[in-house]
């Protein structure tokens, strides 16, 4: 049965016979193509795209047909750096992505295809290098030692506290991508008391078709390590905010201590009122709860929590995605095991933490007798 976007093909325009037919199977196609592209990487492509306007408004250039030498020109601005210095080959690259996608859109060629083009992209990408900057990994340790030190029991930092404990044990043990983990809903999250929480990912950077992805926050052995204590906790405290004041704070001062977290509380399955609602929400000063918290959000959280904790950077995000797979192989785990919950479609970038991180696995220098 055909539904969603190409709901009109099931009135029998698969075999169109008239100027309606045509003109609604086009809108069908406008809607399949808009959908092409995740949220996300159209959210980037706009704000892409403005700058590049905002860039040829500066120099005097049409930006819709670009020329090549435009675009050329605005390829080397971005390299070269001035007020905007820092661009690497890999941001460089999604610029020039949003500006053929534009061009596309409209009609016309996209002239980042240009050999020429091409030809100042692999130049800048010698000289700039190609590596991107790895995040430092946030290993088992390195989190204990930040959720250690975050308040979850005054107010109204107890009520960020809780959240952000949530998503650093929670974010360790899914080794989620933090777009992920900022876009998960009450109905993604169910309660198995034998295993924790699993989660449905809907959609993901890997997986642009749409098949969607389970992962697991498994019950640690630990109550104050344990990802679906955190959930529950958060969750409680989360609720009790939407409904007033008195019994958010209620919910905060009752919350244990790291220290004295010695129990699990997940054995119950933490209560959902709304299916659509997110779970992780932007927290105001005051404690008063707003809308759904972006991944960015939780970017600069996690930046922020390491630095309080005085952990070195450079940290963000990604360092619980990486030290998953760090601490993962560390701990013996092969690449299959690891790619089971990264959703990793290679062992080769397993081998790239291996490399950078933990160099000894399943390295015969481990063993010259030195």
């Amino acid at each position: 049965m055909t539904t969603g976007i190409l709901a009109p093909a099931a009135a029998g325009l698969d075999r169109p016979n008239s100027q309606h037919a045509m003109a609604m199977l086009a809108e069908a196609a406008q809607l399949a193509e808009a959908n092409s592209l995740s949220e996300q990487t159209r959210r980037l492509y706009a704000s892409d795209w403005r700058r590049f306007t905002a860039w040829c408004s500066a120099a005097g250039v049409d930006p819709m047909p670009a020329s090549v030498e435009t675009v050329r020109a605005y390829a080397a601005s971005m390299a070269l750096g001035g007020e905007d210095s820092g661009y690497r080959p890999a941001t460089i690259e999604r610029h020039l992505a949003a500006i053929g996608y534009a061009h596309t859109a409209a009609g016309h060629s996209p002239p980042t295809k240009h050999p020429a083009v091409e030809n100042v992209m692999r130049g800048i990408r010698r000289a700039l290098g190609s590596q991107s900057r790895q995040m430092r990994p946030l290993l088992l340790a390195d989190v204990r030692t930040i959720i250690s030190d975050i308040d979850t029991s005054s107010w109204p930092a107890g009520l960020a506290g809780l959240r952000d404990t949530f998503v650093l044990l929670g974010g360790f043990a899914s080794a989620m991508r933090r777009s992920e983990m900022a876009a998960m809903l009450q109905g993604h999250i169910r309660h198995d008391p034998a295993v924790g929480l699993l989660v449905t990912i809907p959609r993901s950077k890997g997986d642009q078709a749409g098949y969607g992805a389970l992962v697991v926050m498994p019950t640690g052995q630990n109550p104050q390590t344990c990802p679906p204590c955190a959930y529950r906790r958060w969750m409680i405290a989360s609720r009790a905010a939407l409904s007033s004041r008195a019994e958010a704070m209620a919910a905060v001062f009752e919350t244990p201590t790291f220290e004295d977290r010695q129990e699990h509380v997940c054995d119950t399955p933490a209560r959902h009122d709304d299916a659509q609602a997110p779970v992780l929400r932007i927290i105001r000063r005051g404690g008063n709860m707003a809308g759904p918290i972006s991944g960015d959000g939780l970017h600069r959280m996690i930046q922020r929590r390491a630095a309080e904790a005085g952990l070195a950077g450079p940290i963000g995000f990604h360092s619980l995605r990486a030290g998953f797979v760090t601490q993962a192989r560390r701990n013996g785990a092969d690449h299959r095991a690891v790619r089971r919950q990264t959703r990793h479609t290679s062992d080769a970038l397993v081998d790239r933490y291996d490399r950078e991180h933990s160099p000894l696995i399943d390295n015969a220098a481990a063993d010259l007798g030195l």
